[in-house]
């Protein structure tokens, strides 16, 4: 299967976060004339994300997506829908949200050096970029990027967005109806797995990365709240 592919105007930044997050291939540059976006869209056979409708309207601009919404998650929300795509949880953070690449697995011995003591005693996978080398470690973030979802979906869009067609979603709601009628009990609720009370450490050590210079990526967001910044 074609993996879907997305470039961003200058406009839409925390979009190509979120994209990125998700982890969908996403470019995206602070500057560039709408002449080069156009063209890098067209030549990598990328489908691009624009609020300009001027833009859109250029005749040799095939693959877009008119943003409506001026918030981040309903501006997913409408990709996800447009494209009828699905997301998985197995990619959350498999990118880097700068140069766009996939990381790569590290061995954890390789970055006792490189992360504060704090990270390493309680992460075991570690992730590198193999273009800028920053450190990626996932686990408590990839809790926190579900909850925040939670948060800002209601819990039966969240459920369509992970099974990706309305078949297939009504499908399993007919099945949890069936369970429902077998057993004569209530349909159960579904969580994701989530720590918010890892979250004083994290925002602790986040400060550290900052005040000891360390690359990372907390490094690369606009405040202290890590990766929720929208």
């Amino acid at each position: 299967m074609v993996e879907v592919k997305f470039i961003a105007d200058c406009m839409l930044g925390k979009l190509s976060k979120w994209m990125k997050i998700l982890g969908f291939d996403t470019e995206y540059h602070r500057v560039i004339s709408d002449d080069e976006l156009l063209e890098k869209a067209i030549r990598e056979k990328r489908i691009l994300l624009t609020r300009d409708r001027n833009l859109v309207k250029r005749k040799k601009l095939k693959e877009y997506i008119l943003i409506e919404s001026e918030v981040p998650i309903e501006q997913v929300k409408q990709i996800l829908k447009d494209r009828r795509l699905k997301l998985d949880e197995s990619n959350l953070l498999s990118r880097c949200l700068i140069c766009n690449v996939r990381i790569k697995p590290i061995r954890r011995e390789e970055v006792r050096d490189l992360v504060p003591p704090y990270v390493y005693r309680t992460q075991k996978d570690f992730s590198r970029c193999p273009e800028c080398e920053r450190i990626y470690w996932g686990a408590t973030h990839r809790d926190n990027i579900l909850l925040k979802l939670k948060e800002k979906l209601n819990i039966i869009s969240l459920l369509f967005l992970f099974f990706g067609s309305s078949a297939s979603f009504l499908t399993f709601l007919s099945f949890l109806f069936l369970i429902f009628s077998f057993y004569l009990m209530p349909v159960p609720t579904f969580s994701f797995p989530c720590t918010p009370a890892a979250m004083p450490d994290e925002l602790a050590y986040l400060k550290h990365l900052r005040n000891a210079g360390i690359h990372a990526e907390a490094q690369e967001w606009d405040n202290e709240e890590p990766f929720f910044h929208i």
